[in-house]
This record gives C-alpha cells, sequence and structure tokens, in this order.
C-alpha cells in the first residue's frame, strides 16, 4: 500500500510538473506573439526567412550556432558585409524585443565574423550622389513630359514624387515605401510632411518634418507641383486619395488626354524604389548607372544641406543618425568645408606673428 501511494504521489507530482511546464511553455509563446507585435513591420520578414532556416519552434529562443550557420548561408549566397549588417540589426531588434536580449550577447561571434566579411570586402560599398543640377534636370524633365501629350506617362511621374519626396525628407526606402495620404497636409508654402524615422528606437526626436517646397519663380523645378499633379492622376484614376498608401503603380504608356486609366490600385513594390535612382541616372546619362541604388536620395539629401554649410547637430537631428560620425562622412567631403580649409592658403591672415629666432649661445 506504501508503494502504491507513493507511485500515486509520484504520478501526480509528475503530472503537475508537466502541466507547470506546459503552462509556462504555452505563456512564453503567448508572450513571444504579442512582443512580435511592437516589432516593425519591415523588419518580420527577415526573421521569418530566418525562422525558416533555423527550423526552432515559434517562441523558443534559437541557439547561438543557428546564428552564425545563418550568417554563413548568407555569405554563400554572396550577400556583402554591409546587407548582413542591415539583416544582423533587423535580428537584433526582434530578439530584443521578443526574448528581451541583445544578438552580441546571445552569440558575440556573430559582429566578429562579420567584421571579418567587412574586413575581406575592403571598403564599404556606398550609393552614387546626384548633385543639385541633375536634380534640378530631372525633375525638368518630367514637367516637360507632363506638358506633352506625346510624353505623358504615369510611369515616368510616380518614379518622378518617389525622387522629390526621398530628396525633400531624406528618406530611407523603408520610409518612403509606406508613406500614406495622411503624412501630407498642404500649406502655403509647400506639402508639409510628418515621417516616423524608421531606425530611431527612442522617441526622442523619431518623428521629423519636412517641406516639399512650392517654386513660383521657376514652375519647371516645382516639387509641389509635381505631387500635386500626381495626386490630381490619382482621382482621375477614381483611386482613394485620403488613406492607404501613397505610392500606386503607373502604367508605361503615354495618355493622349488625361491620366485615365494610367494608374491602377496595386501599390509600387519595395523593388521600384531600390531602382529608382537607376532610372534616372540612365535618364540622365550617368556612368555606373548601376551604382544608383534606392539609398541615393537620402545620401544626396544629405551631401547637398552639408555643402549649404548646415551645422552637424541639425544633420544629425534631421537625418536620425544616432552618432555624429555618421553626419562627419558628409560634413568632410562638403564643399563649404572643402573651401573652408583652402582659405588658409589663399587668404592673408590679418595679423602675422613674427618668427622667434633662437637664443643666442653664451
Amino acid at each position: 500500500r506504501d508503494s502504491d501511494s507513493d507511485s500515486d504521489s509520484g504520478s501526480t507530482h509528475s503530472s503537475q510538473s508537466d502541466s507547470g511546464s506546459a503552462s509556462t511553455h504555452s505563456s512564453q509563446s503567448t508572450h513571444c506573439e504579442d512582443a512580435q507585435d511592437l516589432v516593425p513591420e519591415v523588419y518580420r520578414p527577415r526573421w521569418a526567412d530566418f525562422h525558416n532556416f533555423s527550423k526552432v519552434k515559434e517562441g523558443v529562443l534559437p541557439p547561438a550556432k543557428k546564428f552564425l550557420r545563418y550568417v554563413r548561408h548568407l555569405s554563400r549566397e554572396g550577400k556583402k558585409a554591409s546587407t548582413m549588417w542591415c539583416i544582423y540589426s533587423m535580428l537584433n531588434a526582434h530578439l530584443q524585443v521578443t526574448h528581451e536580449t541583445r544578438l552580441q550577447h546571445h552569440c558575440p561571434l556573430v559582429p566578429r565574423l562579420l567584421k571579418k566579411y567587412q574586413s575581406e570586402d575592403g571598403l564599404p560599398k556606398q550609393s552614387n550622389i546626384f548633385t543639385l543640377e541633375e536634380i534640378e534636370k530631372l525633375v525638368r524633365h518630367v514637367h516637360v513630359s507632363l506638358s506633352s501629350d506625346t510624353g505623358r506617362s504615369a510611369y515616368l511621374l510616380v518614379r518622378g514624387v518617389v525622387a522629390v519626396l526621398m530628396i525633400c525628407g531624406g528618406l530611407r526606402v523603408c520610409e518612403a515605401t509606406y508613406l500614406s495620404f495622411s503624412v501630407l497636409v498642404e500649406t502655403e508654402n509647400g506639402y508639409s510632411v510628418t515621417v516616423k524615422r524608421a531606425k530611431k528606437r527612442k522617441q526622442v526626436h523619431a518623428l521629423v518634418k519636412f517641406l516639399v517646397p512650392k517654386n513660383k519663380d521657376n514652375p519647371s523645378l516645382c516639387f509641389f507641383s509635381l505631387v500635386q499633379t500626381y495626386i490630381s492622376a490619382l482621382k482621375n484614376c477614381k483611386i482613394a486619395v485620403k488613406k492607404g498608401r501613397l505610392f500606386h503603380r503607373g502604367l508605361n504608356k503615354p495618355a493622349p488626354g488625361n491620366f485615365s486609366q494610367t494608374f491602377t490600385k496595386q501599390y509600387l513594390g519595395r523593388g521600384m524604389f531600390y531602382s529608382s535612382g537607376k532610372f534616372f541616372a540612365e535618364l540622365l546619362g550617368r556612368p555606373n548607372a548601376d551604382k544608383y541604388t534606392g539609398h541615393c536620395w537620402r545620401r544626396s539629401a544629405a551631401q547637398l544641406q552639408a555643402d549649404r554649410g548646415i551645422c552637424s547637430q541639425k544633420l544629425q537631428r534631421f537625418f536620425g543618425w544616432e552618432s555624429e560620425e555618421m553626419v562627419m562622412t558628409y560634413m568632410t567631403q562638403s564643399a563649404a568645408q572643402q573651401h573652408e580649409f583652402a582659405e588658409v592658403f589663399t587668404s592673408t591672415p590679418a595679423t602675422q606673428v613674427a618668427p622667434t629666432s633662437a637664443p643666442k649661445q653664451v
């Protein structure tokens, strides 16, 4: 009887422990599912790709070796070190939210491996930059094509609006892709736009406001009228312009009378944003058009602002950079700083200090 009672109590205890562990696991998985809603939407596809590769149960913290294998897998696929660093930040953000840990703490070998790949790649790959003259030329080209019946194309118009908004706001591709009509507010000076920076995890200065300006003196260079024409074209195509995403697919065919049936309700894919720089570089006849990626608009905007002498604090706050190191990459290349340093060799100082003679030996 004692043995039977002991076995009964043991089985009861084991069943309680099993139920307790099951409830704990279910509560952890529920917590992870709830926390996934806090992860930025643009990061989720990358985590899903890693999850399919690692084949780890949902809600369970993947082992460190899974992350190492995934990074090596990306390298074998031909991913550059800069791309893998971007993927690393996406996985790291997901881990912080769902498992309350950082990837560099969970698997310190991953950043070391990425630094090794970075040293093998040499200099980091950077997108080419459009000059102010080239930007004005492409905006003028879009305006001219809109004024002629034979060259009017929704395909060109939507790409011109993408370029204008990304330059004015210094937008990343992920920020421009999900722009909505609600962020555009028409004012007397142009369109006021409010955007949340994608990589700004702190709430302070996470929102940035910028202006798509009017140019009454030179209508062929007016950014505002380009966006206004695009919105009017969507209305003619009976597309709602009060809700939903801003950028719709434009067909690559001329519209002789108006823009009817030249825009569709389908949203622009991210691939178009990445190829928009190459599209205009080829249109302008620029060499190495492949080097004008979707990031070229943000880099062009930063370089133009630095050339105008905008202080580093304003640049850092507007573009949402965490450190001042990124600001310095544009400040040191700016024309204003180059001229300032060159003035040392061209201008005559106001006061010259006579060189001191060496002391006489007694």
